[in-house]
């Protein structure tokens, strides 16, 4: 509540300006920082603030290395950790940082020991006036993990394998303010993907246009679309049948388009939903060899009150390859579907102490039986915030 008086004024919520030029609106801008300065001193509240978070577990997959033909179970360790540190939005600026990961420890070797995803994340904005706003964001993740690599590997019916991953993004923007509830930003995504085999690594870039609408209980919807270049390290250039062109880089274009939707349906926010579907349109630029089209949707829904937290998930992905088929000429074309449902329950013993229980379960459908599976996981512990 405090936050949300702090930056009562700030961009988002400001209206447009009158006819009474730059000098005023600078100049009121200038005043209501000073105003944010003085309450912040008053009240005694630091303009950065920060937490950490330890979390430690144990858990139990039935399937580790998602091959339905050698289903192999192991219980494991989970260790994780968050930083968070932010600024408060005063003076113009704002800045967010979080280092978010998790490193599981399995207590016997079923063809991979370990799996891990960390990820660190730097976000500054910086507003100009009332209705313009300048961002810059980077993260990094580093992922060990066995992955579903149709979409990444040089041949697409590949079974999940263990692959070792690094990403590097960059990502600069601009937002305008149309009104008081309705903005438009562009943004520019420069991002280097490295894997190892037989997964690929690329490069891609590109822009991607937002425009998003803020409604009643903080809820906000958004249509984004994006077209996006991809440069791959050593996929070729492939004939219709697949049989590559030595000596040839294959470039594609991906095309994207989100519709998402963030609810708060409480004044309370006791009950929060997060929708959002998707498309993707992946061309090369020969045969259409590797084209393909995903469609997507996910659902998020979380109900906290008093020391309880309890958030659903549910997701699905469907990709279809015109021209790749399972197995050479007269097979079916080739397609796949990976669908997630997870629930996780959080209670909060003291303050800053939370036991939690995490489900998940995993599946993927396809017309290539190699790449079929169905994996459960469940794990529970503690989380101690301080």
């Amino acid at each position: 509540m405090m936050l949300s008086m702090l930056s009562g004024h700030n961009a988002k919520g400001a209206s447009v300006p009158n006819s009474t030029g730059a000098s005023a609106t600078n100049a009121t801008s200038a005043a209501i920082a000073d105003e944010h300065d003085l309450l912040l001193k008053e009240l005694d509240i630091p303009l950065w603030d920060k937490s950490f978070d330890l979390r430690s577990g144990v858990g139990y997959k039935d399937n580790v290395l998602l091959n339905d033909n050698d289903s192999r179970g192991s219980g494991f360790f989970v260790n994780g950790a968050d930083v968070t540190i932010f600024r408060l939005p005063m003076d113009q600026w704002e800045f967010h940082f979080l280092l978010t990961g998790d490193d599981i420890r399995y207590w016997r070797n079923v063809g991979v020991d370990h799996e891990d995803l960390w990820s660190a994340t730097a976000e500054v904005k910086k507003s100009f006036g009332d209705t313009w706003q300048a961002s810059l964001q980077s993260q990094y993740i580093y992922l060990d993990q066995v992955l579903e690599i149709t979409d990444i590997a040089l041949n697409a019916h590949l079974p999940p394998t263990n692959v070792v991953g690094h990403t590097i993004l960059v990502r600069p923007g601009v937002q305008k303010w149309l009104s008081s509830n309705v903005w438009v930003r562009l943004e520019a995504d420069g991002l280097r993907q490295f894997f190892t085999e037989p997964a690929d690594s690329y490069f891609r870039f590109g822009p991607r246009l937002i425009l998003g609408y803020d409604y009643g209980r903080n809820s906000e919807a958004t249509l984004s679309c994006g077209i996006l270049e991809q440069e791959n390290d050593h996929f070729t250039k492939a004939l219709p049948d697949g049989t590559p062109i030595p000596n040839t880089s294959l470039r594609a274009l991906r095309y994207e388009t989100a519709l998402a939707s963030k609810h708060n349906w409480d004044v309370r926010k006791h009950w929060q939903s997060t929708t959002k579907l998707s498309f993707l349109y992946f061309q090369d630029n020969f045969s259409s060899y590797y084209n393909y089209y995903e469609y997507g949707a996910s659902e998020l829904v979380r109900f906290s009150a008093g020391t309880w937290n309890v958030t659903g998930t549910a997701s699905v992905l469907h990709d279809e390859y015109p021209v790749q088929t399972v197995s050479g000429d007269g097979t079916p074309r080739f397609r796949t579907t990976t669908m997630t449902l997870g629930l996780k329950v959080e209670k909060n013993l003291i303050k800053t102490l939370k036991i939690f229980v995490n489900y998940e379960n995993a599946s993927a459908l396809s017309d290539s039986q190699d790449e079929v599976y169905h994996a459960n996981t469940i794990s529970g512990g503690l989380d101690w915030e301080f």
